[in-house]
C-alpha cells in the first residue's frame, strides 16, 4: 500500500475549507474503500496537523487555522489510509505542502526625522 499526496500548494492567508491537496493510495486489493486520519508523528513530521482537517480524500484548511508564509513556509503533514479489508491494513505517510507567499499589503509605517532647519529650501531633507 501507498500514499499519493498531490498539491500545488495553499496561499498563505487561505480560509478555511481551502483544498490543499488531493489523497490518492495505492492498494493491491480491487475495489477497495478507505479512510484517513492525522496521526502522531515524530514532532517534526506531523507539527503542522492541527492546521488542517481530512474531507473524504481532501486535506483542507481547518477553521481557526492561520497559514502564514512568513512564519511557515511549508506545512509538514503525517497522514494514515486504512483499507476496508478484514483486517483493515493501514500505512502512514509524512506529507508536505508549499505555503504560497502573497504580497500583502503594509500594516504600518515608521516616519524617523532628527528634524530640518528653520527656514530650509524647498526640497530640502
Amino acid at each position: 500500500m501507498d500514499l499519493i499526496f498531490t498539491s500545488s500548494g495553499i496561499q498563505e492567508n487561505s480560509a478555511a475549507g481551502a483544498v490543499i491537496g488531493t489523497l490518492a493510495p495505492t492498494d493491491p486489493d480491487a475495489n477497495s474503500t478507505f479512510t484517513y486520519e492525522l496521526v502522531a508523528g515524530d514532532g517534526s513530521n506531523d507539527a503542522d496537523n492541527s492546521l488542517v482537517e481530512i474531507v473524504g480524500n481532501e486535506v483542507k484548511v481547518k477553521s481557526g487555522a492561520v497559514i502564514d508564509f512568513e512564519t511557515n513556509p511549508v506545512l509538514n503533514l503525517n497522514i494514515q489510509v486504512t483499507d476496508n479489508g478484514t483486517p483493515g491494513l493501514t500505512y502512514t505517510k509524512a506529507v508536505t505542502a508549499s505555503v504560497l507567499n502573497l504580497n500583502e499589503a503594509p500594516t504600518d509605517l515608521i516616519f524617523t526625522s532628527s528634524g530640518i532647519q528653520e527656514n530650509s529650501a524647498a526640497g530640502a531633507v
